[in-house]
């Protein structure tokens, strides 16, 4: 299944992880076909695992490789972001 996995706490003041290296930490973590946004802190990955599975392992690797134990994970798979979007009433399209 894929995922969009949103960290909180990411890349603002002292907290800086390199979107690539962080990729690079996903891959050896299991997931597949992981990409990011930009410097964001956002990313995009493939997993068989379910989504609090998939929250459990992002944050075991964000800490393993970058040392920081308190990143919040928020994981919505696709048909959970697309009713987030359609409900967002500032929507592109919208009044």
């Amino acid at each position: 299944m894929r995922y969009a996995c949103l960290l909180r706490g990411v890349n603002v003041g002292q907290r800086i992880v390199n979107m690539r290296q962080l990729c690079h930490a996903l891959e050896s973590a299991g997931f597949g076909d992981v990409k990011s946004y930009l410097q964001s802190g956002n990313i995009i990955l493939e997993s068989r695992l379910s989504s609090d599975g998939v929250a459990r392992r992002v944050q075991k690797a964000i800490s393993d490789r970058f040392h920081f134990d308190d990143v919040d994970v928020v994981v919505l798979d696709a048909v959970s972001l697309g009713r987030i979007i359609a409900a967002c009433p500032q929507k592109p399209g919208g009044r």
